[in-house]
């Protein structure tokens, strides 16, 4: 069974505002491209570009969030949902 979608105020804003949110595991998950080069710049960075109906992405995620924990302060994950941000997806 899919993880019924989490409910969070950045999730109701226009994706203009939104800001980038850290997960409760660490993970940031990204909702404005025009952030993506200030995070890529900060250090170790993985980024996760992910689907949400893509069944191999929901696999990988639980994973991506406990090394975000394991490695907080260490290393940054960034998760782009590629069909909010797809031309952030298309460009990288």
């Amino acid at each position: 069974p899919n993880p019924a979608p989490e409910s969070t105020p950045a999730q109701i804003m226009p994706e203009a505002e939104q800001e980038p949110h850290n997960t409760a595991e660490g993970a940031i998950h990204l909702h404005n491209a025009a952030d993506f080069p200030k995070l890529i710049s900060s250090g170790n960075v993985v980024v996760d570009m992910f689907a949400t109906w893509c069944g191999p992405c929901q696999k990988l995620a639980p994973i991506l969030d406990a090394l975000a924990a394991s490695f907080a302060g260490k290393v940054t994950i960034v998760k782009v949902d590629t069909d909010r941000l797809s031309s952030l997806a298309s460009q990288y």
